[in-house]
């Protein structure tokens, strides 16, 4: 395709504005109004796909990490990285447009995103994150034509009878780094709620731990018991907690969360991490009740998750991770701060409210009657 022809494409086109078309009277005769439109956004879309792939071959080859430890120019990151110069010179100078990378006069260096998040030395990378979601997502959302007609997973739902351990287990490690900001603001916010005791915590399909860690951090006082799947437990959870020095504070309890009984009147706080969009409807609302009877009177549940706004036309992040539980899952979506009102006053509890936490959406907090 011509570079002229790119150049007439997306040119700005006059159309009628047929939806609530204008008309006022002039001289007699109606006029209808008209608005400029580019296709720019529609194609930009179709090429969504090639942003994502270059962002993940970028972490796949070490880009990043490479230009950190010094390696800026091209010659010296084709022999770092193994590639061929031509491809590799091509996947930077799409890195540069990308704003990922800048050119200077000794070469390429990171943007400051890049520096923080891509990084395999900085403290916050996510690059494994990107990785994971690429490397799971890729072929299954390419079915979504076939998913959206018939509502059956792309695959075996990762959520079914026999839930994916090796999918949770390389799923929460990547996870870790994202989730930890907004949990050290929750750990924050619940700590000048509760009094100053020893507080329990039971913390649903607990992962890497990654809020109960941080309560943990935050109090010493604090006593946590986990459940998660066997594997999970014995390949990640256990790994963040000893890594933190906090074994002697936790207890683990393997299993499936939806088999097991968590007790009645045992816990301060009860949370359920990311957890939610998975279960869908019912098995949420079968969560949420549980949780209440394992709660003390005056306990509090906290549920982080992708919250969509009321009216469901917005923001984009959680709508799109609905169609991804669309994608994996049998009976997966997000669900709206009103719908866990709802549920969650339902259940026996009151002052249902929001945390703005650094994160896609707020946490939701709510207390037991």
């Amino acid at each position: 395709m011509s570079v002229f022809y790119y150049r007439q494409f997306l040119t700005c086109v006059k159309l009628p504005l047929m939806s609530d078309a204008i008309r006022e009277e002039q001289n007699g005769k109606s006029r209808t109004e008209s608005v400029r439109l580019s296709p720019q956004p529609i194609i930009e879309a179709a090429w969504g796909f090639a942003i994502t792939r270059v962002l993940t071959t970028a972490i796949e080859l070490g880009v990043f990490t490479s230009i950190a430890h010094g390696h800026t120019t091209l010659e010296t990151l084709v022999n770092e990285t193994s590639c061929s110069a031509r491809g590799l010179s091509m996947l930077l100078n799409a890195l540069t447009a990308l704003k990922y990378l800048d050119v200077t006069s000794s070469g390429y260096a990171l943007s400051p995103i890049s520096a923080a998040f891509l990084t395999r030395t900085s403290p916050h990378y996510i690059g494994a994150y990107v990785l994971h979601n690429t490397g799971e997502s890729w072929s299954a959302w390419a079915q979504l034509s076939e998913v959206v007609r018939h509502a059956v997973p792309a695959r075996q739902s990762v959520h079914g009878e026999q839930p994916n351990v090796e999918f949770f287990a390389q799923l929460v490690q990547s996870l870790h780094t994202l989730s930890a900001p907004a949990a050290a603001v929750a750990a924050q916010v619940l700590g000048n709620q509760t009094p100053q005791q020893m507080r329990t915590v039971l913390d649903v399909a607990a992962g890497s731990a990654v809020w109960s860690l941080a309560l943990a951090r935050q109090d010493q006082q604090t006593r946590v018991t986990v459940i998660d799947l066997p594997e999970v437990i014995n390949r990640v959870t256990r790994r963040f907690v000893d890594r933190e020095g906090f074994s002697d504070r936790f207890t683990f309890r393997p299993g499936d969360l939806r088999q097991m009984d968590f007790g009645e009147s045992c816990y301060d706080v009860i949370i359920l991490g990311h957890i939610c969009h998975g279960e869908g409807a019912e098995g949420t609302q079968d969560l949420i009740k549980r949780a209440c009877r394992a709660l003390r009177r005056g306990g509090q549940i906290m549920i982080a998750e992708f919250v969509p706004d009321d009216d469901r036309r917005g923001p984009l992040l959680p709508l799109l991770f609905g169609l991804h539980m669309l994608v994996l899952t049998d009976s997966g979506d997000t669900f709206t701060f009103g719908e866990y009102q709802r549920w969650l006053s339902n259940s026996g509890f009151i002052d249902v409210r929001t945390i703005a936490v650094p994160a896609p959406s707020p946490l939701i907090l709510a207390t037991k009657q």
